[in-house]
């Protein structure tokens, strides 16, 4: 079982207090000074999921070391039954934004972060396949 770790990076000059829930979890969904992201480890940076034991002393990552994503795409293939939010809706880390019926079983697909939908890019009845692009963030 993983504990929350607290991290302080310093990232181009700025610190940040980065708080994550599970280190081997990918992507991984961190607080940035109480913001919530998801973020990808990229495979040729000096943190990622085979390093478990990153302890609570300061280090220094650049910037270009994170993708922090803008839209939310889907997890595996499957049809879109019902979408629970509209362009413009605030919307918190862990909502549900909509749900994707695949293998016979009704997947809600919950907000990563906390942002403002800027798109819906699918409609109900959609058939999506997995990465395809489902709603975006302002």
């Amino acid at each position: 079982m993983s504990q929350k770790r607290q991290l302080h990076l310093t990232i181009n000059g700025n610190s940040y207090l980065v708080e994550v829930a599970d280190l081997h979890a990918s992507p991984l969904v961190v607080k940035v000074n109480g913001k919530a992201y998801t973020v990808v480890v990229n495979e040729q940076s000096t943190v990622n999921s085979q390093q478990s034991t990153i302890n609570d002393e300061p280090f220094t990552i650049h910037h270009s070391q994170f993708t922090i994503h803008n839209s939310i795409t889907a997890p595996m293939p499957g049809n879109i039954i019902r979408i629970a939010v509209k362009p413009g809706d605030r919307v918190s880390v862990g909502q549900v934004l909509c749900y994707l019926e695949a293998m016979k079983m009704e997947n809600g697909i919950r907000s990563p972060r906390d942002g403002v939908i800027e798109r819906v890019v699918v409609g109900e009845g959609t058939a999506v396949a997995h990465g395809d692009t489902l709603f975006t963030y302002k």
